[in-house]
């Protein structure tokens, strides 16, 4: 579901995104947001947050704008928040809207919309604060093979806080209590509609799209115990973006090819289609043991070449640029900053 402008209305074509944003500088206040009255958390993460959907305004064709550099002097994007939308600030209720939206686009005036060029706005996580942030881990078999794992016989589940996620182009911070703090590029899949008890072949039609997310780990504390979630879940160790591309551009996301680099080094680089466990498994298994709402996250393994599979390790530290970029779908990136001095409890 994607759509262009001509001659003032929106038609279905693949050239758009769904973006979560801030205006830079705005030099009046923002007009009213339907906002959902949650935890204060979450309404401070939501905080001057929009959503919109991005638009490629060189394309003339229907082929997809993919990993196309941000910002970007032809890329705008729509406010979908404010007349004559009024949409939620929070694509985890808009989600599943879709089709609806699709609907009411197609015949749009783009003069009755806010637009705004790439460089009047900040993108940040698509998905600001997913109700869940599931992971799986071990699920390409040069990386199972690269850390001296067994192959597994089950799908391996962790969970990442939903207050680390942050933004594609936001810092990585370093905690006080560790050093080795690694990379993991992964392709996310996001969920568009509630569903519990699915099966593999109705997996499809509960997902809204796809989305780029590098799992961020500090590996001691992850090793602490079996359960990986300690080490996954620190603050921004969990950068999302830079926007959701829907489930029938992706088409099948085996075709996709995952590269992570670090100060522009090739670190990871591997075709989608090595994952052990497929995407439409992943979605039917644990919608067998939780139910799946809008916005929920799960992040599907990461392959070979993350910092602690070298000897020695290639620990991140601060200044170092991680940039994870998925065909089709784009690329996020973010500095990392410290500390990584007077560590302690």
């Amino acid at each position: 579901m994607s759509w262009a402008y001509e001659s003032n209305c929106w038609y279905n074509i693949e050239q758009v995104r769904l973006v979560s944003f801030k205006i830079r500088d705005p030099v009046r206040p923002l007009p009213g947001i339907n906002r959902v009255d949650w935890v204060d958390l979450r309404q401070e993460r939501l905080d001057g947050i929009l959503a919109g959907i991005v638009y490629d305004r060189s394309l003339n064709s229907f082929s997809s704008f993919g990993t196309l550099e941000w910002p970007h002097n032809d890329l705008v994007v729509v406010d979908l928040t404010s007349q004559p939308f009024e949409l939620s600030n929070d694509w985890a209720h808009n989600l599943g809207k879709l089709d609806l939206i699709a609907s009411r686009l197609a015949t749009l005036d783009i003069d009755r919309c806010r637009v705004f060029e790439s460089n009047q706005v900040s993108l940040g996580p698509p998905i600001v604060m997913p109700p869940k942030f599931m992971a799986v881990g071990l699920n390409y078999r040069d990386h199972i093979q690269e850390m001296g794992a067994p192959l597994p016989e089950h799908l391996v589940w962790f969970s990442k806080a939903h207050t680390c996620v942050t933004g594609p182009f936001d810092p990585i911070k370093l905690p006080r209590v560790s050093d080795k703090v690694d990379y993991e590029g992964e392709l996310a899949i996001v969920i568009g509609k509630s569903s519990s008890n699915i099966t593999v072949a109705q997996a499809e039609s509960v997902i809204a799209g796809y989305t780029v997310v590098n799992d961020v780990s500090v590996r001691d504390w992850q090793s602490r115990s079996s359960q990986f979630t300690i080490g996954k879940g620190f603050d921004t160790h969990g950068p999302i973006g830079p926007w959701i591309v829907t489930q029938d551009e992706v088409g099948d996301p085996a075709s996709l090819e995952i590269i992570t680099r670090v100060n522009s080094e090739v670190r990871q680089k591997q075709s989608c289609s090595s994952m052990v466990f497929g995407c439409l498994e992943m979605v039917s298994e644990l919608s067998c043991a939780m139910t799946l709402e809008p916005g929920d996250i799960i992040a599907t393994g990461t392959p070979a070449g993350v910092g602690t599979g070298f000897n020695p390790p290639k620990w991140l530290k601060p200044g170092d640029k991680v940039e994870v970029e998925i065909s089709s779908l784009g690329k996020i990136s973010n500095r990392v900053v410290g500390p990584r001095k007077n560590m302690g409890k």
